[in-house]
């Protein structure tokens, strides 16, 4: 038979057959989709021991997570200490925990924080590096809360090594190359201050002879200052 004699219901049918041979064959199930995930991050922590305690914010909007030790601990005036928390993290990828001072204790006790980054790869034991920046020693509690860990949001982009950078109007100018505490430009406030007026300092000696304050012509007499006699307050009787 050639293909000009087939009719159309020949043609429709050995379509159906096609599509019932392809439906027995094909058993795939399509997976549904699954249940709505949160998108916000989760910061994950494990407790080490039974004194430890998960980290707390001190309020709702407060930015950092308050961390605890679980040890007595001296740390000596202008000294250091490396305090235990027996806690462990897992900070969402993404991200790296910012272990910072707390607010009461740097500027009360003089307490700074060092080492502080806490990378998402991470799932050692966390501790605290505390500098005593005072003269005096401070006496760390079990249970105080001794440093506060913000999260932070990273890039890590790719490194190239190239033969030049581009150019920008600051240039390799370093440090104080942007001006002083007041904010103003250092080449500004060097030229302010070249513009400045200058007052000749006139310094006298103190003597015990009148000094000529200024010179004598040879038709005039020379002005003289005289100190003041001082004399002694009387005593009452």
């Amino acid at each position: 038979m050639s293909p000009a004699t087939i009719s159309s219901s020949q043609v429709n049918e050995s379509a159906t057959k096609k599509r019932k041979l392809v439906d027995s064959e094909d058993k795939t199930e399509i997976p549904s989709l699954p249940a709505a995930v949160s998108s916000t991050p989760v910061l994950q922590v494990k407790l080490l021991s039974d004194k430890a305690k998960v980290p707390t914010r001190g309020s709702a909007l407060a930015a950092g997570y308050d961390i605890y030790g679980v040890e007595d601990y001296l740390i000596k005036a202008q000294d250091r200490g490396v305090i235990e928390t027996d806690i462990a993290v897992a900070v969402p990828a993404g991200y790296y925990g910012r272990i910072a001072p707390r607010s009461g204790l740097a500027t009360k006790h003089g307490l700074q924080t060092g080492a502080g980054v806490v990378d998402a790869d991470y799932r050692g034991p966390l501790k605290i590096l505390l500098f005593n920046h005072s003269n005096k020693d401070f006496q760390v509690h079990a249970g105080d809360r001794l440093a506060q860990m913000v999260i932070e949001k990273i890039i890590t982009p790719e490194v190239v090594a190239v033969a030049e950078l581009d150019e920008t109007e600051r240039g390799s100018n370093g440090f104080g190359s942007t001006g002083g505490f007041g904010g103003q430009p250092a080449k500004a406030a060097e030229d302010a201050v070249m513009k400045e007026p200058k007052e000749k300092a006139v310094f006298v000696e103190q003597a015990s002879e009148p000094v000529a304050t200024s010179p004598a012509s040879e038709n005039e007499p020379a002005n003289i200052d005289v100190p003041a006699a001082q004399t002694a307050p009387e005593k009452s009787e």
